[in-house]
Protein backbone atom coordinates (compact mmCIF):
# COMPACT_ATOMS: atom_id res chain seq x y z
CA UNK A 1 0.00 0.00 0.00
CA UNK A 2 1.51 3.40 -0.94
CA UNK A 3 2.22 5.66 2.05
CA UNK A 4 -0.27 8.45 2.75
CA UNK A 5 1.53 11.77 2.37
CA UNK A 6 1.76 13.74 5.60
CA UNK A 7 -0.16 17.01 5.67
CA UNK A 8 2.48 19.72 5.78
CA UNK A 9 2.62 23.46 5.30
CA UNK A 10 5.47 25.85 4.54
CA UNK A 11 6.99 27.03 7.82
CA UNK A 12 7.12 30.50 6.27
CA UNK A 13 3.34 30.73 6.69
CA UNK A 14 3.73 30.17 10.42
CA UNK A 15 6.34 32.91 10.61
CA UNK A 16 4.03 35.29 8.75
CA UNK A 17 1.23 34.48 11.18
CA UNK A 18 3.52 35.12 14.15
CA UNK A 19 4.62 38.43 12.63
CA UNK A 20 1.01 39.51 12.02
CA UNK A 21 0.07 38.67 15.62
CA UNK A 22 3.03 40.59 17.05
CA UNK A 23 2.16 43.55 14.81
CA UNK A 24 -1.14 43.67 16.69
CA UNK A 25 0.62 43.74 20.04
CA UNK A 26 0.62 40.05 20.97
CA UNK A 27 3.77 39.13 22.90
CA UNK A 28 5.71 36.25 21.37
CA UNK A 29 5.87 34.50 24.75
CA UNK A 30 2.07 34.11 24.75
CA UNK A 31 2.30 31.90 21.66
CA UNK A 32 4.91 29.50 23.01
CA UNK A 33 5.75 26.67 22.90
CA UNK A 34 5.96 26.73 19.14
CA UNK A 35 8.82 24.88 17.46
CA UNK A 36 9.92 25.75 13.94
CA UNK A 37 12.69 24.16 11.88
CA UNK A 38 16.06 25.86 12.29
CA UNK A 39 16.45 28.55 9.64
CA UNK A 40 12.76 28.40 8.72
CA UNK A 41 12.40 32.17 8.80
CA UNK A 42 14.75 32.53 5.81
CA UNK A 43 14.04 29.24 4.04
CA UNK A 44 11.16 30.44 1.89
CA UNK A 45 8.82 27.55 1.16
CA UNK A 46 11.52 24.91 1.62
CA UNK A 47 11.12 24.32 5.39
CA UNK A 48 7.95 22.42 6.34
CA UNK A 49 5.89 21.97 9.48
CA UNK A 50 2.98 19.59 10.13
CA UNK A 51 -0.21 21.35 9.06
CA UNK A 52 -1.71 20.56 12.46
CA UNK A 53 0.98 22.78 13.97
CA UNK A 54 -0.15 25.78 11.92
CA UNK A 55 -3.81 25.13 12.79
CA UNK A 56 -2.92 25.02 16.49
CA UNK A 57 -0.95 28.27 16.15
CA UNK A 58 -3.97 29.97 14.58
CA UNK A 59 -6.02 28.91 17.59
CA UNK A 60 -3.42 30.24 20.03
CA UNK A 61 -3.23 33.53 18.14
CA UNK A 62 -7.01 33.94 18.13
CA UNK A 63 -7.19 33.37 21.87
CA UNK A 64 -4.46 35.99 22.35
CA UNK A 65 -5.87 38.56 19.91
CA UNK A 66 -9.53 38.07 20.80
CA UNK A 67 -10.74 39.75 17.60
CA UNK A 68 -12.56 37.82 14.83
CA UNK A 69 -11.36 40.39 12.30
CA UNK A 70 -7.71 39.43 12.77
CA UNK A 71 -7.59 36.69 10.05
CA UNK A 72 -8.66 39.03 7.25
CA UNK A 73 -6.39 41.82 8.49
CA UNK A 74 -3.48 39.36 8.46
CA UNK A 75 -4.42 38.33 4.92
CA UNK A 76 -4.54 41.87 3.56
CA UNK A 77 -1.06 42.61 4.94
CA UNK A 78 0.59 40.10 2.60
CA UNK A 79 1.75 40.57 -0.99
CA UNK A 80 2.36 37.94 -3.70
CA UNK A 81 6.13 38.50 -3.71
CA UNK A 82 6.26 37.16 -0.13
CA UNK A 83 5.41 33.67 -1.40
CA UNK A 84 8.61 32.79 -3.20
CA UNK A 85 8.29 30.92 -6.50
CA UNK A 86 4.51 30.57 -6.29
CA UNK A 87 4.02 34.31 -5.86
CA UNK A 88 6.34 35.22 -8.73
CA UNK A 89 4.94 32.47 -10.98
CA UNK A 90 1.52 34.06 -10.49
CA UNK A 91 2.35 37.76 -10.60
CA UNK A 92 4.33 37.58 -13.87
CA UNK A 93 1.51 35.97 -15.87
CA UNK A 94 -0.53 37.92 -18.41
CA UNK A 95 -3.95 38.06 -16.71
CA UNK A 96 -5.55 37.50 -13.34
CA UNK A 97 -7.15 34.32 -14.66
CA UNK A 98 -3.72 33.04 -15.71
CA UNK A 99 -2.37 33.83 -12.24
CA UNK A 100 -5.16 31.89 -10.55
CA UNK A 101 -4.48 28.91 -12.81
CA UNK A 102 -0.88 28.95 -11.59
CA UNK A 103 -2.08 29.17 -8.00
CA UNK A 104 -4.22 26.05 -8.44
CA UNK A 105 -1.37 24.22 -10.15
CA UNK A 106 1.32 25.02 -7.57
CA UNK A 107 -0.65 25.48 -4.35
CA UNK A 108 0.54 22.16 -2.90
CA UNK A 109 4.00 23.68 -2.53
CA UNK A 110 2.41 26.13 -0.11
CA UNK A 111 0.40 23.44 1.70
CA UNK A 112 -0.91 19.99 0.83
CA UNK A 113 -3.60 20.09 3.53
CA UNK A 114 -6.23 21.62 1.29
CA UNK A 115 -7.23 21.41 -2.35
CA UNK A 116 -8.00 24.20 -4.79
CA UNK A 117 -10.61 23.71 -7.48
CA UNK A 118 -11.97 25.97 -10.23
CA UNK A 119 -15.65 25.84 -11.14
CA UNK A 120 -16.77 27.62 -14.31
CA UNK A 121 -20.30 28.90 -14.85
CA UNK A 122 -21.70 31.25 -17.52
CA UNK A 123 -20.07 34.64 -16.95
CA UNK A 124 -18.28 33.71 -13.71
CA UNK A 125 -15.70 31.36 -12.25
CA UNK A 126 -15.34 30.24 -8.65
CA UNK A 127 -12.02 29.45 -6.99
CA UNK A 128 -12.83 26.93 -4.24
CA UNK A 129 -10.65 26.01 -1.28
CA UNK A 130 -11.59 22.54 -0.09
CA UNK A 131 -10.69 21.55 3.49
CA UNK A 132 -11.73 18.27 5.09
CA UNK A 133 -12.51 19.96 8.43
CA UNK A 134 -13.61 23.53 7.60
CA UNK A 135 -15.40 24.09 10.93
CA UNK A 136 -12.39 23.87 13.21
CA UNK A 137 -11.35 27.31 14.51
CA UNK A 138 -7.81 27.19 13.12
CA UNK A 139 -9.00 26.05 9.68
CA UNK A 140 -11.79 28.67 9.66
CA UNK A 141 -9.31 31.45 10.38
CA UNK A 142 -6.85 30.13 7.82
CA UNK A 143 -9.49 30.05 5.08
CA UNK A 144 -10.69 33.59 5.90
CA UNK A 145 -7.12 34.87 5.83
CA UNK A 146 -6.41 33.07 2.54
CA UNK A 147 -9.46 34.58 0.84
CA UNK A 148 -8.47 38.05 2.08
CA UNK A 149 -4.96 37.43 0.76
CA UNK A 150 -6.33 36.49 -2.68
CA UNK A 151 -8.59 39.53 -2.97
CA UNK A 152 -5.83 41.88 -1.81
CA UNK A 153 -3.37 40.26 -4.23
CA UNK A 154 -5.88 40.59 -7.07
CA UNK A 155 -6.18 44.33 -6.44
CA UNK A 156 -2.41 44.72 -6.20
CA UNK A 157 -1.61 42.70 -9.32
CA UNK A 158 -4.23 44.40 -11.52
CA UNK A 159 -3.96 47.88 -9.97
CA UNK A 160 -7.75 47.89 -9.78
CA UNK A 161 -10.48 48.17 -7.18
CA UNK A 162 -11.38 44.48 -7.56
CA UNK A 163 -14.67 43.57 -5.85
CA UNK A 164 -15.63 39.87 -6.08
CA UNK A 165 -19.11 38.74 -7.06
CA UNK A 166 -19.25 36.81 -3.78
CA UNK A 167 -17.09 35.34 -1.04
CA UNK A 168 -18.41 32.16 0.57
CA UNK A 169 -17.41 30.17 3.63
CA UNK A 170 -18.63 26.77 4.79
CA UNK A 171 -18.40 27.77 8.45
CA UNK A 172 -20.73 30.08 10.42
CA UNK A 173 -20.10 33.81 10.66
CA UNK A 174 -18.04 35.12 13.60
CA UNK A 175 -19.83 37.46 15.99
CA UNK A 176 -18.31 40.53 14.30
CA UNK A 177 -17.86 40.63 10.51
CA UNK A 178 -17.08 44.32 10.09
CA UNK A 179 -13.44 43.64 9.13
CA UNK A 180 -14.57 41.07 6.57
CA UNK A 181 -16.97 43.56 5.00
CA UNK A 182 -14.24 46.22 4.87
CA UNK A 183 -11.70 43.93 3.20
CA UNK A 184 -13.91 42.04 0.75
CA UNK A 185 -16.44 44.84 -0.04
CA UNK A 186 -18.60 42.07 -1.52
CA UNK A 187 -21.54 39.87 -0.50
CA UNK A 188 -20.30 37.30 2.04
CA UNK A 189 -22.19 34.03 2.45
CA UNK A 190 -21.68 32.02 5.63
CA UNK A 191 -22.50 28.33 6.13
CA UNK A 192 -22.39 27.96 2.36
CA UNK A 193 -21.90 24.65 0.58
CA UNK A 194 -18.38 25.70 -0.46
CA UNK A 195 -15.57 28.00 0.63
CA UNK A 196 -14.88 29.96 -2.53
CA UNK A 197 -14.17 33.26 -4.24
CA UNK A 198 -16.43 34.11 -7.21
CA UNK A 199 -15.16 36.41 -9.97
CA UNK A 200 -16.59 37.52 -13.32
CA UNK A 201 -14.96 36.61 -16.62
CA UNK A 202 -14.11 40.30 -17.08
CA UNK A 203 -12.19 40.27 -13.79
CA UNK A 204 -10.26 37.18 -14.84
CA UNK A 205 -9.28 38.94 -18.09
CA UNK A 206 -7.73 41.91 -16.25
CA UNK A 207 -4.06 42.32 -17.26
CA UNK A 208 -1.38 42.09 -14.57
CA UNK A 209 0.84 45.11 -14.11
CA UNK A 210 3.91 42.90 -13.45
CA UNK A 211 3.35 40.64 -16.48
CA UNK A 212 6.60 39.40 -18.03
CA UNK A 213 6.54 36.30 -20.29
CA UNK A 214 10.25 35.58 -19.83
CA UNK A 215 10.14 35.77 -16.05
CA UNK A 216 6.86 33.84 -16.02
CA UNK A 217 8.53 30.93 -17.85
CA UNK A 218 11.52 31.02 -15.48
CA UNK A 219 9.42 31.00 -12.30
CA UNK A 220 7.11 28.34 -13.72
CA UNK A 221 10.10 26.03 -14.19
CA UNK A 222 11.31 26.78 -10.68
CA UNK A 223 7.85 26.15 -9.18
CA UNK A 224 7.55 22.91 -11.15
CA UNK A 225 10.82 21.67 -9.64
CA UNK A 226 9.57 22.57 -6.16
CA UNK A 227 6.28 20.80 -6.82
CA UNK A 228 8.18 17.63 -7.66
CA UNK A 229 9.93 17.82 -4.29
CA UNK A 230 6.93 18.76 -2.13
CA UNK A 231 3.84 17.78 -4.11
CA UNK A 232 1.73 14.87 -2.90
CA UNK A 233 1.01 12.33 -5.63
CA UNK A 234 -2.67 12.34 -6.52
CA UNK A 235 -4.08 8.86 -5.96
CA UNK A 236 -7.56 7.48 -6.35
CA UNK A 237 -7.66 7.22 -2.54
CA UNK A 238 -7.14 10.97 -2.36
CA UNK A 239 -10.16 11.60 -4.56
CA UNK A 240 -12.31 9.13 -2.64
CA UNK A 241 -11.35 10.74 0.69
CA UNK A 242 -12.35 14.15 -0.65
CA UNK A 243 -15.75 12.96 -1.89
CA UNK A 244 -16.52 10.98 1.27
CA UNK A 245 -15.57 13.85 3.60
CA UNK A 246 -17.75 16.19 1.54
CA UNK A 247 -20.79 13.91 1.69
CA UNK A 248 -20.70 12.43 5.22
CA UNK A 249 -23.15 14.89 6.75
CA UNK A 250 -25.71 13.64 4.25
CA UNK A 251 -24.81 10.01 4.90
CA UNK A 252 -22.11 7.69 3.63
CA UNK A 253 -22.05 7.82 -0.18
CA UNK A 254 -22.26 4.53 -2.02
CA UNK A 255 -19.28 3.30 -3.99
CA UNK A 256 -21.23 3.88 -7.20
CA UNK A 257 -22.07 7.48 -6.25
CA UNK A 258 -18.45 8.22 -5.39
CA UNK A 259 -17.26 6.61 -8.61
CA UNK A 260 -19.65 8.83 -10.58
CA UNK A 261 -18.21 11.92 -8.84
CA UNK A 262 -14.75 10.75 -9.92
CA UNK A 263 -15.89 10.12 -13.52
CA UNK A 264 -15.40 6.35 -13.48
CA UNK A 265 -17.45 3.19 -13.06
CA UNK A 266 -17.89 1.42 -9.74
CA UNK A 267 -15.94 -1.56 -11.05
CA UNK A 268 -13.03 0.68 -12.10
CA UNK A 269 -12.99 2.45 -8.75
CA UNK A 270 -12.94 -0.87 -6.88
CA UNK A 271 -10.09 -2.16 -9.07
CA UNK A 272 -7.99 1.01 -8.77
CA UNK A 273 -8.37 1.06 -4.99
CA UNK A 274 -7.27 -2.58 -4.92
CA UNK A 275 -4.21 -1.61 -7.00
CA UNK A 276 -3.38 0.93 -4.27
CA UNK A 277 -3.74 -1.74 -1.60
CA UNK A 278 -6.99 -0.63 -0.02
CA UNK A 279 -10.79 -0.90 -0.25
CA UNK A 280 -13.65 1.57 -0.36
CA UNK A 281 -14.78 0.63 3.15
CA UNK A 282 -11.28 1.03 4.52
CA UNK A 283 -11.00 4.54 3.08
CA UNK A 284 -14.39 5.45 4.59
CA UNK A 285 -13.24 4.19 8.00
CA UNK A 286 -9.99 6.18 7.73
CA UNK A 287 -11.83 9.39 6.86
CA UNK A 288 -14.36 8.90 9.65
CA UNK A 289 -11.66 8.10 12.19
CA UNK A 290 -9.57 11.13 11.22
CA UNK A 291 -12.54 13.50 11.41
CA UNK A 292 -13.78 11.94 14.65
CA UNK A 293 -10.42 12.56 16.32
CA UNK A 294 -10.48 16.19 15.18
CA UNK A 295 -14.03 16.80 16.33
CA UNK A 296 -13.51 15.11 19.70
CA UNK A 297 -10.43 17.23 20.47
CA UNK A 298 -12.82 20.18 20.60
CA UNK A 299 -15.29 20.64 23.44
CA UNK A 300 -17.70 22.45 21.10
CA UNK A 301 -19.47 19.31 19.86
CA UNK A 302 -21.37 16.71 21.84
CA UNK A 303 -20.55 13.10 21.00
CA UNK A 304 -23.99 12.66 19.47
CA UNK A 305 -23.35 15.61 17.16
CA UNK A 306 -20.03 14.10 16.11
CA UNK A 307 -21.80 10.85 15.26
CA UNK A 308 -24.30 12.77 13.12
CA UNK A 309 -21.56 14.71 11.30
CA UNK A 310 -19.85 11.44 10.44
CA UNK A 311 -22.97 9.92 8.93
CA UNK A 312 -23.87 7.48 11.74
CA UNK A 313 -27.58 6.92 12.26
CA UNK A 314 -27.14 6.18 15.99
CA UNK A 315 -24.56 7.37 18.56
CA UNK A 316 -24.19 3.79 19.79
CA UNK A 317 -23.01 2.68 16.34
CA UNK A 318 -20.43 5.46 16.37
CA UNK A 319 -19.27 4.42 19.86
CA UNK A 320 -18.63 0.85 18.71
CA UNK A 321 -16.86 1.95 15.53
CA UNK A 322 -14.62 4.44 17.35
CA UNK A 323 -13.68 1.83 19.96
CA UNK A 324 -12.77 -0.55 17.14
CA UNK A 325 -10.63 2.10 15.41
CA UNK A 326 -8.79 3.50 18.42
CA UNK A 327 -9.25 1.14 21.37
CA UNK A 328 -10.99 3.96 23.30
CA UNK A 329 -14.55 5.17 23.58
CA UNK A 330 -15.22 8.72 22.31
CA UNK A 331 -15.44 10.03 25.89
CA UNK A 332 -12.19 8.30 26.88
CA UNK A 333 -10.46 9.82 23.85
CA UNK A 334 -11.82 13.30 24.68
CA UNK A 335 -10.72 12.99 28.30
CA UNK A 336 -7.21 11.99 27.22
CA UNK A 337 -7.07 14.96 24.83
CA UNK A 338 -8.05 17.34 27.65
CA UNK A 339 -6.39 16.03 30.83
CA UNK A 340 -7.40 17.69 34.07
CA UNK A 341 -5.02 20.45 35.13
Amino acid sequence: MPPVAAKTTAAALAWKLLAAAMAEGVEHSRLLPFDLPEGAASAGLEARVPHEQLVALWEKVMRAVGDPGFPVRAGERSTPREYDAIGFACMTRATLGDALEQLVRFSRIWSNAGEWRVRHEPGTSALELYLADPHRLGERCGSESTMARLVTAGRFLTDSDLVPVAVRFRHPAPHDTSAHQRVFRAPIEWQASRTELVLTDAMLDLPLIKADPGLAAFFERHATEMLERFGEPVTVQHGVRRVVADELRRGVPSLEATAARLAMSGRTLRRRLADEGTTYQKVIDEVRCELARRYLRSDDLAVGAVAFLLGFSEPSTFHRAFKRWTGKTPLEFRAAAHPAA
